[in-house]
């Protein structure tokens, strides 16, 4: 099959633009799970105060939670939704990045196999 220049700059631009959005959604995923553990000891610490501050810290996260309350659930489920979405998002964008890099030649995984059918 013949492809023409234009064809193979197209397809270099969307290995490029599949790399960027495969590595920002790497990147939101990562800071999510930071995001998530720090909620986590957040709550943590609030259930073991003893002292006058308990009350305080959980009216803060309460709050936090029903201000999420319409995102499906509390503040936690929140993150961890949009932790699973952004990796949703890498993997799609990773595969048409190899799908990409296939076409042009370019590395790719071990044991890479394109997608079989009419490009």
């Amino acid at each position: 099959m013949t492809v023409t220049n234009e064809e193979l700059e197209y397809v270099e631009k969307y290995y490029n633009t599949a790399a960027k959005i495969a590595n920002d959604a790497m990147a939101a995923s990562s800071e999510l799970r930071e995001a998530i553990a720090g909620w986590d000891a957040v709550a943590e610490q609030a259930n073991k105060n003893n002292d006058f501050t308990r009350a305080s810290a959980w009216d803060a996260i309460n709050d936090l939670n029903l201000r999420f309350h319409n995102e499906g659930g509390d503040f936690r489920a929140y993150l961890v939704n949009a932790r699973d979405r952004a990796s949703t998002v890498e993997s799609w964008a990773r595969s048409k990045q190899y799908h990409a890099a296939d076409i042009l030649g370019k590395w790719t995984p071990e044991g890479y196999q394109p997608p079989s059918g009419p490009f």
